[in-house]
């Protein structure tokens, strides 16, 4: 999990503990291991997302304002290039063609 969202395993046990403490999820063990978790939204914090989730929208929408679909099409596609790049970058390659 932590991996898909970008994160290093500590940083993510850490703010699942405090999202825990904070009644927004519960954790179990999957089958009994303790190796696998699953996590579970509380209705608490599904309350909190669909507050959160209202405010982001419209951050996105006035954020966006102005911009067509295929202006965006091409922004991502463009943000996806970049981030192909950054992932295979090797910053030992700097200057050695030189």
């Amino acid at each position: 999990m932590s991996k898909k969202a970008g994160h290093l395993h500590s940083n993510l046990s850490k703010r699942l503990e405090n999202m825990e403490r904070d009644e927004l999820i519960s954790r179990a063990a999957l089958d009994g291991d303790k190796r696998k978790t699953v996590v579970l939204v509380s209705e608490r914090g599904r309350e909190l997302f669909e507050q959160s989730l209202l405010l982001v929208l419209r951050y996105y929408s006035d954020f966006l304002n102005g911009i067509s679909p295929s202006e965006m099409t091409v922004f991502m596609e463009v943000l996806k290039k970049i981030k192909t790049n950054a992932q295979t970058f090797d910053s030992r390659d700097i200057g050695r063609d030189l």
